[in-house]
């Protein structure tokens, strides 16, 4: 992924990885055997832009917030905590705005809005006030999918609030994704459920190890179904 002047490109390789062309390091000794969500290579260097992108909206008499906005492309052939790691480090040092390419087909470029740092969501802050359990579940689908690996097989397992009621979330396992497509298709049709205030809205759940190639063609579906997927990793 080429980036263009002023824009901020990761690029993770299964050898190497770069910012804006220039090499940080190596996937498996910096990204893969890292415990933490916090990649130090990236996090020095994008503190760096940081500093350019003040020091230049200081003379340009301009607020000094920076762009929020960052490009990524990462090799299908690595896991999935790779790419959370990234997309967490690019958090970090403020940059909520996500687009990003899985693979090789830099056509295909999505889109992930993270909330600021300080920003807590309105579901979240229902959740904190049991007194506002019952309103937060009447308004709030909370739907999210788990991808999950057991050997080679890959299954999938949907878990939201249908009923509206505090204790209503369930969850819905499928073997294979022409029965979990069909599912997710009669959530996007049903006129009880479209009135739900996070109805565009998924979680696409992963754990760690299952690899990008496996995930990059539900994000495909999900986003042609009209979700806008964020994202959680599992141990």
């Amino acid at each position: 992924m080429t980036p263009k002047l002023g824009e901020v490109v990761l690029d993770v390789g299964v050898d190497e990885y770069s910012l804006n062309g220039k090499v940080l390091g190596k996937t498996s000794a910096d990204i893969l055997n890292l415990d933490d969500l916090l990649i130090l290579p990236i996090d020095n260097e994008l503190q760096k832009v940081r500093r350019i992108e003040q020091e230049d909206a200081l003379k340009k008499n301009i607020p000094p917030d920076g762009n929020s906005e960052i490009r990524f492309h990462i090799d299908d052939n690595l896991p999935y905590e790779v790419f959370y790691k990234v997309a967490s480090t690019s958090g970090f040092n403020g940059y909520t705005s996500i687009q990003y390419v899985i693979g090789s087909n830099f056509r295909e470029l999505f889109s992930w809005r993270l909330p600021e740092r300080s920003q807590m969501t309105v579901n979240e802050r229902h959740k904190r006030d049991k007194e506002l359990q019952i309103e937060c579940a009447r308004r709030y689908l909370d739907l999210s999918l788990t991808v999950q690996r057991d050997g080679d097989e890959i299954s999938y397992v949907v878990f939201l609030n249908e009923t509206g009621l505090t204790d209503g979330r369930t969850f819905h396992e499928f073997m294979n994704e022409d029965d979990l497509w069909k599912y997710i298709e009669d959530i996007r049709l049903r006129r009880g459920l479209q009135e739900k205030e996070d109805r565009d809205n998924i979680m696409l759940v992963s754990r760690k190890s299952v690899q990008l190639k496996n995930i990059a063609p539900v994000i495909k579906k999900l986003t042609a179904y009209g979700y806008k997927v964020s994202f959680a990793i599992k141990g």
